[in-house]
């Protein structure tokens, strides 16, 4: 649980421009690729880092100028890059302009749980890193460029 905020805005500003880095490299011949059939594809995991942003803040009702459907994933890698990054950057200003440490010990419901606000920016993170490391699985698998994430890559060493 985050009780400071600069340190949660410290870290997903490097933890979303990891993800910014990585996105970049997903390519519209890829979106569908998968491990096996009927599991998440390479455009399934990409589209929910971003969408997901915009659920999980919307538990905390942080209003979002886009409005995107977990179901409706694009088929260009560009407009899930720009969503991502439209609701990264939206999420991030305004925790920054209307939370501050006390406002992090402050719960809401998380599907029937209560859980404070701190809670909640470190599950969004902790999601996004899971939902990564599925991604940089697939995008190897799709001979895409993968970017170090906590680390350098194999092919950057």
């Amino acid at each position: 649980m985050f009780r400071k905020l600069d340190d949660f805005v410290n870290i997903w500003q490097v933890e979303s421009q990891k993800t910014i880095q990585l996105l970049t490299h997903v390519t519209d011949e890829t979106l569908d690729q998968n491990i096996v059939e009927n599991h998440n594809t390479i455009g399934w995991l990409s589209w929910h880092l971003g969408v997901s942003v915009i659920g999980l803040g919307g538990l905390a009702s942080i209003p979002f100028s886009i409005n995107k459907n977990q179901k409706q994933i694009p088929r260009t890698a560009d407009e899930i890059v720009n969503t991502y990054e439209i609701a990264t950057s939206e999420f991030l200003s305004y925790v920054k302009k209307n939370w501050d440490d006390q406002e992090l010990l402050k719960e809401i419901d998380m599907f029937g749980q209560k859980i404070p606000l701190g809670t909640l920016l470190f599950m969004i993170i902790e999601h996004q890193t899971h939902h990564r490391g599925q991604l940089t699985v697939l995008m190897r698998q799709a001979g895409l460029k993968v970017t170090g994430l906590f680390g350098p890559t194999k092919e950057e060493q």
